[in-house]
């Protein structure tokens, strides 16, 4: 796998498992 495509699976992680854990994410878009 490239740098990118660990970049994107672990950018789809955290959107998906930030509102889960409470918009704790950091990704900007989820809460705080």
């Amino acid at each position: 796998m490239d740098m990118e495509q660990i970049l994107q699976v672990l950018v789809q992680l955290i959107q998906v498992l930030g509102p889960l854990m409470g918009g704790g994410g950091g990704t900007g878009s989820f809460g705080s």
